[in-house]
């Protein structure tokens, strides 16, 4: 198969068997396919296509669903792909992805390719850069390849990782001068960067590691590297992750929880394989909340179930996230302005690393119309993208 081609996918629809909704699988099952990253621009803005990564013999690349007919058009064919790395711009016309230590620009009608930024020899390329919501930077973190632990899938070196303290920069790039600057450098491991939509002043990254070690996940930089604050202080069992922008940049949303109650150590209630919770329900309390990043204000939105995911419809009203523990298998819906959850369909994935850690996360997100969410799951095989109506 070669960049340009055109294949069919066969939609397959089921009635969800614990809500009845319905639920279609977009791909087959013959080949390992997921979504984009939960954060990235996956959908185009009238919500007909669809970019997605499949592998063919052993290989992946990224491809465009046309949802309305079912076909899909080959993108890439060189190999060497960040699986979750694509992001489409704003306005619909160009792809930017990760291939090997360089970040590229795809036009989505030629499907040209332009490399805008490549990583120096001596440092390794973070998988996942984030895109500014106009479309004129991108930011993405290196790791001195001296510090980097090699490891393709699984949880068992994450905690080597961070005790390690590898030295980390953050890099703004700006796409038209095809050009980077670092901002921030530091012995800490950092990820996640992302760029506040509408206000390409703001740079948010974390502090990487297993929840239960980390001193402080949310921080603040200005883009010229100024004013680097802490987000959120936090005690040693609180655990906060998987944060987001809202789409107008107004707030951070996160997930909170408090990880040791009663007596117990982080030990009791975080398996320290893969950093997921091990214990009962009634053991684990977790919220939305939110946060002002002008004032750094928290602000306590909802209790909710486990998710391991979660983002915000396009008109900040919902929320979707994905259930972690063994028995709560489920994709959730919370309603942020009558504070009330539902349970939209099973999920049903395992969980299950095949080349990274990340294959088989359901990593919900909502369609651009906010009435249907997207998810992946292996629950029939090999992990296939799903979408339930609401």
């Amino acid at each position: 198969m070669a960049k340009g081609d055109i294949l069919n996918n066969f939609f397959h629809s089921y009635k969800d068997g614990f809500t009845g909704k319905k639920v279609t699988r977009l791909t087959g099952l013959d080949n390992l396919c997921h979504h984009p990253y939960f954060y990235n621009k996956m959908f185009t803005n009238d919500g007909r296509y669809l970019v997605y990564t499949m592998e063919v013999n052993g290989e992946r690349e990224f491809y465009r669903m046309d949802l309305y007919n079912q076909s899909s058009l080959q993108l890439t064919d060189e190999g060497g792909l960040c699986y979750f790395s694509a992001n489409l711009s704003g306005d619909d016309k160009y792809l930017y992805f990760c291939r090997n230590k360089s970040i590229f620009r795809m036009n989505m009608i030629t499907l040209e390719e332009e490399i805008i930024y490549s990583t120096k020899a001596g440092w390794w390329a973070y998988d996942n850069p984030a895109l500014s919501s106009d479309g004129k930077y991108s930011i993405t973190i290196e790791i001195n390849e001296r510090d980097k632990i090699e490891t393709s899938s699984g949880w068992n070196l994450f905690e080597e990782q961070w005790k390690i303290k590898p030295e980390c920069r953050i890099v703004l790039i700006d796409i038209e001068k095809k050009s980077g600057e670092v901002i921030y450098q530091d012995k800490c491991w950092l990820g996640h960067p992302q760029i506040r939509p509408n206000h390409n002043e703001d740079i948010s990254f974390c502090h990487e590691g297993p929840s239960h070690v980390v001193d402080a996940r949310l921080w603040f930089i200005n883009k010229d590297g100024s004013n680097l604050r802490c987000a959120r202080p936090q005690q040693q069992d609180e655990m906060i992750t998987h944060e987001f922008w809202l789409q107008d940049g107004s707030e951070m949303m996160y997930v909170y929880r408090i990880q040791n109650q009663d007596g117990k150590s982080t030990n009791d209630l975080v398996d320290t394989e893969t950093f997921m919770p091990k214990v009962s329900d009634q053991d684990l309390k977790q919220s939305i909340m939110s946060l002002d990043p002008d004032t750094l204000k928290e602000t306590f939105l909802m209790e909710c179930s486990k998710y391991c995911h979660c983002t915000s419809a396009p008109d900040n009203k919902k929320i979707v996230g994905d259930g972690q523990l063994a028995d709560e298998p489920y994709i959730y819906l919370a309603d942020l302005t009558t504070r009330t959850e539902e349970i939209l369909c099973i999920h049903g994935t395992s969980w299950k690393s095949y080349r990274t850690n990340q294959d088989s996360h359901p990593h919900p997100a909502f369609t651009p119309d906010g009435n249907k969410v997207i998810f992946t799951s292996d629950r029939e095989g090999l992990p296939a993208i799903y979408i339930v109506e609401m």
